[in-house]
């Protein structure tokens, strides 16, 4: 996954998404560092950062806690666990995220499209899918922690 720049309006000039801009400002050194081929940076608006990070939390919510429950690395997660009750949470957090979305912005037609498609039960289990997949062998720090015996709370998280 690519990470985000917001650059700041008020010091740098206005350029196309996906460009980072070049004016000198108090952001000029990260900007320039941010230009560095590796790091694969993306401008994006700050409603395609939402979306990003939307994405993120259900597939941290879909893939974590099941891994906990059943002991299982990211890959086995689909192989051992009941599919149909993570069908079910992929459905419930499609809908909370599009409602979530919906009722805190004044997104137009087409952004209700993009939520329809994009926040769909189908894709964001095709997304949570792909995520399991490409880490197959990691664990998460709330695996580590009930294998550890170490107590795991919401506020270990933020």
């Amino acid at each position: 996954m690519a990470a985000a720049l917001l650059p700041n309006t008020s010091d740098t000039e206005s350029k196309a998404p996906g460009q980072i801009p070049s004016t000198p400002g108090p952001s000029c050194y990260l900007l320039n560092q941010l230009r560095a081929p590796t790091l694969a940076v993306t401008a994006v608006t700050p409603t395609e950062l939402l979306y990003a990070q939307l994405e993120k939390l259900v597939v941290n919510a879909m893939i974590n806690p099941p891994t906990v429950i059943f002991d299982c690395y990211y890959g086995q997660l689909f192989n051992r666990s009941p599919v149909g009750t993570l069908m079910l949470l992929h459905t419930e957090a499609a809908a909370v995220v599009r409602g979530l979305v919906l009722r805190s912005s004044d997104s137009g037609v087409d952004a209700k499209a993009v939520l329809e498609s994009r926040f769909s039960q189908p894709t964001l289990e095709e997304l949570v899918r792909t995520v399991a997949t490409k880490t197959g062998k990691d664990i998460n720090s709330m695996l580590q922690d009930a294998r550890a015996s170490r107590r795991w709370t919401t506020s270990t998280a933020t």
